[in-house]
């Protein structure tokens, strides 16, 4: 387009670009949720992983829970360490739903048939599992892998609580949700 982004044609979620992009069936109205490229910035026997996904965060315990929980769950992946039951059966189908729910009590059908599990419960298992990796000694190429899970834990347990003040000093989402529901004059969650 005249501002040099990427052009992504109408039509149906899946369409790629010609950078390999991958539309999200949003009709532009949001960015794309997965981008698959083919460069080779880490040389021929590493792969990039380049993830995506609505706003970048600030906060530097987000920015680091982040990338050291992206990084964990890589780890497990990669070392075959991670529980079916805790896979969703259509991630991408219920991101958006999952991040406007501020209730936490979205029921969400996971792989297993019949099982439905909230957003929160599943963050439970996943943290959990992570715990039990590091615990194994298999996350050694994970840094700070031990403090990450206590970290991944703790937030859980704000969202758990309810703690949304809390919540706002380490997590930009609820620092920016406090912050627009104090300027538009209503009450938090």
């Amino acid at each position: 387009n005249a501002r040099g982004g990427r052009r992504v044609e109408a039509g149906s979620a899946g369409q790629h670009d010609a950078s390999g992009v991958e539309d999200d069936g949003t009709a532009g109205c949001c960015r794309q949720q997965r981008s698959r490229r083919d460069e080779a910035h880490a040389g021929s026997e590493f792969a990039r992983l380049h993830c995506i996904y609505y706003d970048p965060t600030l906060c530097p315990s987000a920015t680091r829970l982040r990338a050291g929980t992206t990084q964990l769950i890589v780890a497990m992946l990669s070392a075959g360490f991670i529980d079916p039951d805790l896979l969703l059966d259509d991630p991408v189908a219920v991101a958006s739903a999952i991040s406007r729910d501020l209730s936490l009590k979205l029921p969400l059908r996971m792989v297993r048939r019949g099982v439905q599990m909230t957003a929160l419960e599943i963050q439970r298992g996943l943290a959990n599992l992570a715990g039990e990796f590091v615990d194994a000694g298999l996350a050694e190429h994970v840094p700070e892998a031990r403090e990450i899970v206590a970290d991944w834990h703790h937030i859980l347990d704000l969202l758990a609580a309810g703690d949304w003040a809390e919540l706002a000093r380490h997590c930009d989402c609820w620092l920016k949700l406090q912050i627009l529901t104090k300027l538009l004059g209503r009450p938090t969650v």
